[in-house]
């Protein structure tokens, strides 16, 4: 009911109260990693709590042949990340386009679950899945690493 949510302060805690009661952990290291985008999170300080909540975000997708190349492109955004911090980059200089690069990456994650989902709940035939929803994954995984490839060309110029 309406009542139990009247005493939390914003949408991120409703969020924050159903992904715990659902223990959808994906979601929860959203929330964490959404921070970024606002500038309410300093990267350069909390870059090992960023990193670490990559490493089990990407440990969280399936390992399955139609999510490789997902993985791939996290991993390589991660090996961007690390790669910045050992050339001591100030990574909140590239705040905006590492969020949109990381929010890119999840919409693929978020599409591939919501796939997955009508998948196991039999709502819908695996061939109209196949050819309507799968299809946006892989055009979201399209846009993704085009995005990433944006975020290495702009921290290499600098």
């Amino acid at each position: 009911s309406i009542e139990s949510f009247s005493d939390m302060k914003s949408s991120n805690d409703v969020r924050r109260q159903q992904y715990e009661k659902e223990n959808k952990l994906q979601y929860l290291i959203l929330l964490e990693l959404e921070k970024l985008k606002d500038g309410f999170v300093d990267i350069d300080i909390n870059k090992d709590n960023i990193l670490k909540n990559l490493e089990v975000l990407i440990n969280l997708i399936p390992d399955k042949a139609e999510t490789g190349g997902i993985i791939k492109t996290f991993l390589e955004f991660k090996a961007l990340l690390l790669d910045l911090i050992r050339q001591n980059k100030d990574l909140n200089e590239f705040r905006p386009l590492i969020y949109d690069t990381f929010s890119s990456l999840w919409d693929v994650v978020a599409t591939y679950n919501s796939y997955e989902s009508l998948l196991l709940k039999n709502y819908y035939q695996k061939e109209i899945l196949d050819e309507c929803v799968y299809m946006d994954v892989w055009l979201k995984q399209f846009t993704a690493q085009a995005g990433l490839e944006k975020l290495k060309q702009e921290t290499i110029a600098s």
